[in-house]
């Protein structure tokens, strides 16, 4: 006999989808089916329907059919799958019982969370992903083409490019992925060190953000003259012969962003020479090698004049500009950045982050509040209709909601300090980051402090300009080296720079609103406890509770609450020697919402898990039932499955307590109970004498005792006899 999985393929091959799962998967619901079977990358689908079902569908359903396999865990099969076919791992479907089975195979070839690899990372993309664009002695310089490339390729790292769905890093899955909006404007650069995979770095030249793995800005030029393979990498004429480049190609190459000082004054060195017999410049280098500055001086306007030229750079005898004079400081300045930090309050930053906060977080506290057994949308719609004038009374589940969780709880003198001390640091950072980057423009090109300007420099303004005077020298450092000269100006750009850099790691922010969620929904719930419990009551779906909680006077309902809580709370301590409403062990999950009680039935709504079995209930109980679900465990679990079982063929709804035939009443009190003698403790009453016994009976007696009540008097005089 063949065996079932090369049925399966020969099936593959001769059979539609429709009618594989119609002959041998009729029981699996269709749209569930299609979805399984596209999990399989090889499966085909066009529109909605499925043309050919991949090599390893079948595998994916008989896991779904054996209850191994739940639909939200299918994009984790499809990823798994995409691996094994990629690679064209063995997978042997007797083998495959589940998806950690899948993983053992796959296990080698996925990149985990911190992964630096570069082997690996690369090993697990598409062609499509990423493009190498450079492969030298030292480093390896990646162009990341999709989302999943910049994700893998930045692996271990906190560029905002390493977020999302794709991320390897699970805290930063949820996070919005700023590729596609960087790669709008020109090339991402991921740049990694081979002798140390931990060593990375990505630029990004039309934003000017140059950054470690820890999302640092680097100073570039520095960078670069300390690593000559990407230097020439992102300049290759540099490594050639110059004298074949054009004097306009080399003059716009001192203009590039990604060109170190070192490297310009080599490309100004070049230039220089080519305009060596100009007469200014003829002047100038005659001037030097007579060391005498008369001549040249007389050519230069008053308000610049050499002194002396001092190995590679020109001392002036007066260059004491008051616009200029900004530099005299520039190193102080960015050294103690705190005298320049703004003092204005972190409002603007601490507005716009909230509101990104959010849409980040809202669905979490939505969540939250329905662990707290409250649908916070239709609370605060209720709110609106019945509580005119309280603060959350918007009916609007927005960011001022958030806003007015904060402020509302005892939370927010902590949640603003955090968040103050947190914008406080990155405006600190930014600030003297940006200082840095104005400072590093003059750095290596003239330090106006000792009066000295490097001697290419000054020539190549001589070669531009025929005005030697002041105004033309400031012109010419504004224009081609991008160097502020007015006070204005550099404040100006410190301030822009300052602006573009700051960045308020909007996940910092989001780790203080994680610290205190508990606290404030809990705040929150405890403020209207009242309320929450009345929504309960008028929103529910019992016509017969709501009519009651209408007609039923104040007094009278803040008397029956207050005993049906008293009954709960009783109820929980009695068991579990504790007020808590939340259970967990190895053999159940018990959540009683005790604000949500039906106090006329005296029920309140819960969530059950049998860990055992993984069934779940969710619903209303009887609060003397309780404890079947309190001490549901190794003994007492048979206990009430047997006791469910026994009543259900009595045709007995366990939901209630009290029952009746033609003969007799019997009432049940689930809060009483042996497991070890199998016995619960029972009320029942001959309707015809009136006449009521009770006690502790076997539950499998039930049946016996129901239908004769002379049975049970005789085992009661029995026990008395004993």
């Amino acid at each position: 006999m063949k065996k079932l999985s090369l049925i399966f393929e020969e099936l593959i091959m001769e059979l539609t989808a429709s009618e594989i799962r119609e002959k041998y998967y009729s029981d699996i619901d269709e749209k569930e089916f299609n979805k399984i079977v596209s999990a399989d990358p090889k499966t085909k689908v066009k529109g909605d329907e499925v043309k050919k079902i991949g090599k390893y569908a079948k595998i994916l359903l008989d896991m779904f059919k054996k209850d191994n396999l739940k639909l939200e865990d299918l994009p984790k099969a499809n990823e798994y799958l995409s691996i094994v076919y990629k690679k064209q791992l063995p997978l042997k479907a007797n083998m495959i019982k589940t998806l950690p089975d899948m993983y053992d195979v796959i296990k080698d070839y996925v990149v985990q969370a911190g992964e630096t690899n570069v082997t690996k990372l690369v090993d697990s993309l598409e062609e499509e992903d990423y493009e190498l664009l450079h492969n030298g002695e030292k480093w390896l310089v990646f162009k990341p083409k999709t989302e999943k490339g910049a994700c893998t390729l930045g692996s271990a790292t906190e560029w905002c490019t390493a977020w999302g769905k794709h991320s390897t890093n699970p805290k930063y899955k949820g996070r919005n992925n700023m590729f596609n909006q960087y790669g709008k404007s020109g090339t991402i650069y991921t740049i990694i060190n081979k002798k140390d995979n931990t060593d990375k770095y990505q630029f990004h030249v039309e934003s000017a953000q140059y950054m470690d793995k820890n999302d640092r800005q680097i100073n570039v030029s520095n960078f670069l003259d300390n690593n000559e393979e990407l230097l020439y990498f992102f300049n290759p004429e540099l490594k050639g012969d110059m004298s074949n480049i054009s004097d306009d190609d080399l003059d716009s190459m001192i203009n590039r962003k990604l060109i170190t000082n070192n490297a310009r004054t080599w490309v100004i060195d070049e230039l220089v020479k080519r305009n060596a017999t100009k007469p200014i410049v003829n002047l100038l280098l005659k001037s030097e090698e007579e060391d005498d500055y008369d001549e040249i001086n007389k050519q230069l306007s008053s308000d610049l004049q050499i002194s002396d030229m001092v190995r590679d750079d020109i001392e002036f005898k007066n260059l004491d500009d008051p616009d200029l004079s900004i530099y005299d400081s520039l190193g102080g300045y960015y050294n103690d950045p705190d005298v320049y930090i703004d003092d204005e309050e972190p409002g603007y930053y601490y507005d716009n982050s909230i509101e990104e906060i959010f849409n980040q977080k809202k669905d979490d506290l939505e969540i939250k509040f329905n662990i707290e057994g409250l649908d916070i949308k239709e609370f605060l719609e209720y709110l609106e209709d019945q509580k005119a004038g309280v603060d959350y009374s918007d009916g609007v589940y927005d960011k001022d909601f958030l806003n007015n969780l904060i402020i509302n709880s005892d939370k927010k003198g902590k949640v603003l300090e955090k968040i103050n001390e947190i914008i406080y640091d990155a405006t600190y950072e930014a600030n003297r980051e940006a200082n840095q980057q104005v400072a590093n423009k003059s750095d290596g090109l003239f330090s106006i402090s000792r009066n000295e300007i490097e001697k290419s420099i000054f020539m190549l303004f001589l070669i531009r300009y025929d005005e030697y005077d002041m105004d033309e020298f400031k012109d010419f450092l504004s224009s081609t080296f991008q160097i502020p000269v007015e006070d204005y100006e550099i404040y100006e750009e410190v301030r822009e720079l300052e602006n573009q850099i700051l960045n308020v790691d909007i996940n910092q922010i989001v780790d203080v609103y994680d610290d205190i969620e508990d606290d404030i929904v809990e705040h929150f719930i405890e403020q209207f406890e009242d309320e929450i419990i009345e929504f309960h009551h008028e929103t529910g779906d019992d016509e017969e509770t709501k009519d009651w909680f209408k007609n039923v006077s104040g007094d009278e309902y803040h008397s029956d609450l207050s005993n049906a809580r008293e009954l709960l709370h009783n109820m929980v301590h009695k068991y579990t020697d504790s007020y808590s409403m939340y259970m967990s062990d190895a053999y159940r999950t018990l959540q009683i919402y005790d604000r949500k009680i039906n106090i006329p039935k005296k029920t309140v709504y819960i969530h059950f898990q049998d860990n055992m079995t993984h069934k779940d209930f969710s619903g209303y109980v009887r609060i003397d039932q309780l404890p079947k679900y309190i001490t549901y465990g190794t003994k007492s679990g048979p206990f009430w499955d047997k006791l469910s079982k026994i009543m259900t063929d009595m045709k007995l709804d366990m939901s209630k307590d009290s029952f009746e035939n033609e003969m007799v009443k019997l009432r049940i009190d689930y809060s009483k109970f042996n497991f070890e003698k199998e016995e619960i403790f029972i009320e029942l009453t001959d309707k015809k004498s009136g006449k009521t016994m009770s006690g502790m009976v076997k539950i499998e007696t039930l049946p016996t005792q129901f239908s004769n009540y002379k049975l049970f008097e005789v085992i009661n005089r029995f026990k008395d006899l004993l």
